[in-house]
């Protein structure tokens, strides 16, 4: 549980990001999807990667939405402890 309650401050943080990007251009959402991202260890000791990815192309017309996923493992692992994903209002290229 403790693994599962960190992955998901974790994915809940990096949405919450999301939906904060400025300007709010599809290059600014697919720069923020493409950042890397820090491992963290949780008091355990146990190190979570942190994923994130556009899961939709940019729109062809805009105004228009982008999809943002996000998503933890343990490391060395390929299960998913924590995932969620969000539509971001984008307003040009």
């Amino acid at each position: 549980n403790t693994y599962t309650a960190s992955a998901s401050q974790l994915v809940a943080a990096s949405m919450d990001r999301a939906r904060v990007i400025t300007p709010t251009t599809c290059t600014a959402v697919t720069a923020f999807a493409a950042a890397a991202l820090p491992n963290v260890t949780d008091e355990r000791g146990v190190v979570l990667v942190q994923h994130r990815e556009l899961s939709s192309a940019c729109p062809t017309s805009y105004p228009g939405t982008v999809a943002v996923r996000a998503w933890v493992t343990e490391s060395g692992t390929s299960a998913v402890l924590a995932e969620s994903s969000t539509l971001i209002y984008v307003t040009g290229n």
